[in-house]
């Protein structure tokens, strides 16, 4: 009998306060942006081109802060290089099932031992040399081979020739083939790095007329006289 009269209690409170008792102070009404068409607003107020041109610009004159620059080549010659590199930290392995140190951290290494397949070959120019560009593009354009500049514009460079071009960069890299001078093609010959350097001239042919280029390498010519012997 409480219960039911402690509900019907509630229930008449309820009814009470749920009278209208007025407005009291200003009413404003809510005022929300609409979120995506202040996207819209902003996103038309944009300039694209700019912003591509700025990019693009940024590409066509981007230099890395550690690019080789090489002296051009006086006269054409073939050299081979080991490219020793260093063992950073101990390594070991296991031999006859006992863990043993295999190198030790400082020793030296020919990495060229261990390669599983031929790399492919580098050719290593001056992007700002016309003559340069003019023989690499009449010599390697068609030879299986990765090119490399040492100054110039990559884009610039990379859109004559048709073909992607990197730079040349970072000092141990060049002490690691052990180049020197442009133009340079640098082959994996065995265990060693066979150097062909090649002297060329404002024009973009060799200097010495000693020398014929097949294939992309360069031979000496045989002369009639000595053919007849």
């Amino acid at each position: 009998m409480f219960q039911r009269f402690f509900g019907i209690f509630l229930l008449s409170i309820s009814v009470v306060f749920a009278k209208d008792l007025g407005v009291f102070g200003s009413v404003y009404e809510i005022k929300e942006k609409d979120l995506l068409l202040e996207i819209k607003q902003k996103a038309s107020s944009i300039d694209y081109e700019k912003i591509r041109k700025e990019y693009e610009n940024k590409i066509k004159n981007y230099r890395p802060p550690d690019i080789v620059v090489l002296e051009k080549a006086e006269k054409s010659k073939v050299y081979y290089h080991i490219p020793w590199a260093e063992v950073p930290e101990d390594v070991y392995g296991v031999k006859n099932g006992k863990l043993v140190l295999l190198y030790k951290k400082g020793d030296k290494f020919n990495p060229l031992k261990y390669l599983p397949f031929k790399p492919i070959d580098l050719v290593i120019f001056n992007g700002d040399d016309k003559g340069e560009i003019a023989f690499v593009k009449k010599y390697f354009k068609n030879e299986r081979v990765a090119f490399l500049i040492t100054e110039g514009s990559f884009y610039k460079v990379s859109k004559e020739l048709g073909v992607p071009v990197y730079y040349f960069e970072g000092k141990n890299l060049k002490d690691r083939l052990g180049v020197k001078e442009t133009v340079s093609r640098i082959t994996v010959d065995g265990e060693k790095l066979k150097i062909t350097v090649f002297a060329v001239d404002e024009k973009g042919d060799l200097k010495e007329k000693k020398y014929a280029i097949k294939n992309g390498f360069l031979f000496l010519k045989v002369r009639r006289d000595e053919k007849a012997k």
